[in-house]
């Protein structure tokens, strides 16, 4: 059966490949709303590992907000009071 009703909305891709759809099932996928290598800025600025946009991101007029880094991967809160280390990780 064909992928009937699917939305692509809202996303951002500078450089390389990003939606991989299938030829024939691109009449079936409905785009909308997506910056593709759009901004004039890069994604990641100057280092590999940034992935945050410029503060005046043309990106924030569409409504996109910006990715909480610091809330990714394990973190100190109040039900993690401390990481694992090393020694811990190799014994398990």
């Amino acid at each position: 059966a064909a992928p009937k009703g699917n939305l692509v909305a809202n996303n951002i891709a500078q450089k390389g490949t990003w939606d991989g759809v299938q030829d024939q099932a691109r009449p079936y996928v409905t785009f909308q709303q997506n910056l593709i290598d759009q901004l004039p800025e890069s994604l990641g600025g100057d280092k590999p590992d940034q992935f945050q946009l410029a503060s005046d991101s043309a990106a924030y007029n569409t409504g996109f907000q910006p990715i909480p880094i610091e809330k990714i991967g394990l973190y100190i809160d109040k039900i993690r009071v401390s990481l694992p280390t090393q020694n811990d990780l190799q014994h398990q």
